[in-house]
């Protein structure tokens, strides 16, 4: 019963250890082009209060400013400069940006059809399937039971 408190809290999981690096080499376009697929995402069924404090919340995660002209530059180049960016990011960081789409499309509490529909377009269009993007979230599942 009390086995929770005795975990060693310095001892990572398996997915800890492989996810906690995720963040390095990030450039600053891949870091935009993820917040810009969030939003995307977000915005497909109207952007609830908690995706915004999610896309907020990932903002800071990734050292960025919401204000910074990245994200105009980026949004006028279009969706296939987001995919170009978001298609360069490493096994891990795709690993990483699953995890932050399924954390985002399941923020409020309503994973629609319609925001499925956008995450896994994103993902398709960077080489992941929705068969790795199910293992990914299965493997994760331990973390926060």
């Amino acid at each position: 019963m009390f086995s929770f408190f005795k975990r060693d809290k310095n001892k990572k999981t398996p997915i800890q250890e492989h996810l906690s690096d995720f963040q390095n080499d990030l450039s600053k376009n891949q870091k935009v082009a993820i917040i810009a697929s969030l939003f995307i995402i977000a915005k497909s069924d109207g952007i609830h209060l908690n995706e915004g404090g999610y896309i907020a919340k990932i903002t800071e995660v990734l050292d960025l400013n919401e204000d910074d002209p990245a994200f105009v530059e980026l949004a006028q180049k279009g969706h296939h400069e987001i995919i170009k960016h978001l298609d360069s990011l490493s096994d891990l960081q795709k690993d990483w940006y699953i995890l932050a789409v399924h954390g985002l499309i399941s923020s409020d509490g309503e994973i629609t059809e319609r925001e499925v529909n956008f995450a896994m377009g994103f993902c398709k269009d960077i080489g992941i399937t929705e068969e790795e993007y199910i293992i990914m979230i299965k493997k994760t599942e331990g973390l926060y039971k």
